[in-house]
Protein backbone atom coordinates (compact mmCIF):
# COMPACT_ATOMS: atom_id res chain seq x y z
CA UNK A 1 0.00 0.00 0.00
CA UNK A 2 1.37 3.31 -1.62
CA UNK A 3 1.84 5.83 2.11
CA UNK A 4 1.37 3.15 4.66
CA UNK A 5 5.08 3.12 6.28
CA UNK A 6 7.10 6.04 7.27
CA UNK A 7 9.82 7.00 5.14
CA UNK A 8 11.83 8.63 7.74
CA UNK A 9 12.54 5.22 9.67
CA UNK A 10 14.47 3.80 7.06
CA UNK A 11 16.24 7.00 6.45
CA UNK A 12 17.18 7.40 10.21
CA UNK A 13 18.17 3.31 10.46
CA UNK A 14 20.56 3.77 6.42
CA UNK A 15 23.57 5.68 8.12
CA UNK A 16 23.87 3.04 11.13
CA UNK A 17 23.09 0.14 8.88
CA UNK A 18 26.47 1.35 6.78
CA UNK A 19 28.09 1.90 10.02
CA UNK A 20 27.60 -1.21 11.25
CA UNK A 21 28.60 -3.18 7.78
CA UNK A 22 31.46 -0.94 7.66
CA UNK A 23 32.71 -2.31 11.23
CA UNK A 24 31.69 -6.12 10.80
CA UNK A 25 32.28 -6.34 7.03
CA UNK A 26 29.17 -8.08 5.65
CA UNK A 27 27.87 -10.30 8.45
CA UNK A 28 24.26 -9.06 9.33
CA UNK A 29 25.13 -9.97 12.99
CA UNK A 30 27.13 -6.89 13.32
CA UNK A 31 24.56 -4.42 11.24
CA UNK A 32 21.98 -5.66 13.43
CA UNK A 33 24.02 -5.04 16.93
CA UNK A 34 24.48 -1.92 16.09
CA UNK A 35 20.55 -1.35 15.42
CA UNK A 36 19.34 -3.56 18.37
CA UNK A 37 21.75 -1.23 20.70
CA UNK A 38 20.24 1.63 19.57
CA UNK A 39 16.96 0.96 20.00
CA UNK A 40 17.54 -0.92 23.34
CA UNK A 41 19.28 2.84 24.37
CA UNK A 42 16.04 4.47 23.18
CA UNK A 43 13.74 1.81 25.85
CA UNK A 44 15.95 2.87 28.49
CA UNK A 45 15.38 6.91 27.67
CA UNK A 46 11.80 6.03 27.09
CA UNK A 47 11.91 4.86 30.67
CA UNK A 48 13.55 7.49 31.82
CA UNK A 49 11.54 9.87 30.51
CA UNK A 50 8.40 8.13 32.49
CA UNK A 51 10.39 8.84 35.26
CA UNK A 52 10.67 12.32 34.10
CA UNK A 53 7.15 12.78 33.55
CA UNK A 54 6.33 11.18 36.60
CA UNK A 55 8.27 13.77 38.69
CA UNK A 56 6.78 16.79 36.58
CA UNK A 57 3.22 15.38 37.49
CA UNK A 58 4.18 15.83 41.23
CA UNK A 59 4.35 12.30 42.13
CA UNK A 60 7.34 11.28 44.87
CA UNK A 61 10.85 10.35 43.37
CA UNK A 62 10.33 6.84 44.48
CA UNK A 63 6.86 6.17 43.23
CA UNK A 64 8.22 8.15 40.00
CA UNK A 65 11.25 5.18 40.27
CA UNK A 66 8.93 2.53 40.45
CA UNK A 67 6.73 4.27 37.25
CA UNK A 68 10.10 4.38 35.28
CA UNK A 69 10.63 0.45 36.82
CA UNK A 70 6.86 -0.56 35.53
CA UNK A 71 7.83 0.76 32.07
CA UNK A 72 10.97 -1.09 32.08
CA UNK A 73 10.12 -4.62 33.35
CA UNK A 74 6.64 -4.83 30.83
CA UNK A 75 7.26 -8.51 28.98
CA UNK A 76 6.09 -6.32 25.73
CA UNK A 77 8.71 -3.30 26.57
CA UNK A 78 11.64 -6.14 26.80
CA UNK A 79 10.17 -7.78 23.62
CA UNK A 80 10.39 -5.39 21.59
CA UNK A 81 13.07 -3.32 22.72
CA UNK A 82 15.63 -4.59 20.40
CA UNK A 83 13.26 -4.60 17.72
CA UNK A 84 13.40 -1.61 14.96
CA UNK A 85 9.80 -0.82 14.95
CA UNK A 86 8.04 2.40 14.48
CA UNK A 87 6.38 2.07 17.64
CA UNK A 88 9.99 1.86 19.59
CA UNK A 89 10.71 5.48 17.55
CA UNK A 90 7.74 7.00 18.82
CA UNK A 91 7.89 6.27 22.07
CA UNK A 92 10.52 8.08 23.10
CA UNK A 93 9.49 11.66 21.73
CA UNK A 94 6.08 11.21 22.85
CA UNK A 95 6.79 10.72 26.32
CA UNK A 96 9.43 13.72 26.65
CA UNK A 97 6.93 15.87 24.34
CA UNK A 98 4.02 15.14 27.33
CA UNK A 99 6.49 16.02 29.98
CA UNK A 100 7.36 19.16 28.02
CA UNK A 101 3.54 20.13 28.29
CA UNK A 102 2.73 19.12 31.67
CA UNK A 103 3.92 22.45 33.68
CA UNK A 104 1.54 24.95 34.97
CA UNK A 105 2.07 27.09 32.04
CA UNK A 106 4.43 25.49 29.72
CA UNK A 107 6.88 28.12 28.22
CA UNK A 108 6.21 28.78 24.39
CA UNK A 109 9.68 27.24 23.63
CA UNK A 110 8.53 24.04 25.36
CA UNK A 111 5.19 23.83 23.23
CA UNK A 112 7.17 24.40 20.04
CA UNK A 113 9.55 21.60 21.35
CA UNK A 114 6.94 19.52 22.39
CA UNK A 115 4.86 19.79 18.94
CA UNK A 116 7.81 19.08 17.38
CA UNK A 117 8.23 15.65 19.02
CA UNK A 118 4.64 14.72 18.48
CA UNK A 119 5.11 15.65 15.04
CA UNK A 120 7.93 13.61 14.62
CA UNK A 121 6.53 10.43 16.58
CA UNK A 122 3.52 11.04 14.29
CA UNK A 123 6.15 10.49 10.91
CA UNK A 124 7.32 7.56 12.05
CA UNK A 125 3.47 6.24 13.01
CA UNK A 126 0.76 8.06 11.51
CA UNK A 127 -1.51 6.63 14.57
CA UNK A 128 0.17 8.80 16.59
CA UNK A 129 -2.51 11.41 15.42
CA UNK A 130 -4.64 11.00 18.19
CA UNK A 131 -1.85 11.71 20.68
CA UNK A 132 -1.57 15.02 18.94
CA UNK A 133 -5.29 15.82 18.88
CA UNK A 134 -5.73 14.85 22.93
CA UNK A 135 -2.61 17.24 23.44
CA UNK A 136 -4.26 19.99 21.76
CA UNK A 137 -7.58 19.28 23.57
CA UNK A 138 -5.81 18.75 27.05
CA UNK A 139 -4.25 22.66 26.15
CA UNK A 140 -7.69 23.69 25.09
CA UNK A 141 -9.26 22.45 28.34
CA UNK A 142 -7.05 24.34 30.61
CA UNK A 143 -8.11 27.60 28.37
CA UNK A 144 -4.42 28.21 26.93
CA UNK A 145 -5.80 29.31 23.95
CA UNK A 146 -2.05 30.82 22.96
CA UNK A 147 -0.45 27.55 23.44
CA UNK A 148 -3.16 25.56 21.73
CA UNK A 149 -2.93 27.72 18.48
CA UNK A 150 1.15 27.35 18.57
CA UNK A 151 0.78 23.58 19.53
CA UNK A 152 -1.63 23.30 16.52
CA UNK A 153 0.61 25.71 13.95
CA UNK A 154 3.54 23.31 15.34
CA UNK A 155 1.71 19.82 14.34
CA UNK A 156 0.71 21.64 11.29
CA UNK A 157 4.34 22.67 10.15
CA UNK A 158 5.14 18.91 10.98
CA UNK A 159 2.12 17.31 8.98
CA UNK A 160 3.41 19.67 5.91
CA UNK A 161 6.96 19.16 5.88
CA UNK A 162 6.31 15.11 6.25
CA UNK A 163 3.72 15.63 3.19
CA UNK A 164 6.37 17.56 1.11
CA UNK A 165 9.16 14.85 1.57
CA UNK A 166 6.98 12.00 1.17
CA UNK A 167 5.92 14.10 -2.35
CA UNK A 168 9.71 14.03 -3.13
CA UNK A 169 10.42 10.68 -1.80
CA UNK A 170 7.82 9.17 -4.30
CA UNK A 171 9.04 11.52 -7.25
Amino acid sequence: TSGARSWLLPLLLAPLLRVGAALGGDRPRAYLMLVRFVFVAASVATAYGSYLLARKLRVEPLRALVAAALFSLLPPAIYFAPRALSENAAALPIVFAVALLCDEAPAFGAVVVAGSLFGLATIFRIQNTLVCAAAVAWLAARREWRRTGLLVAVLVAWGLLDGACDKLYRE
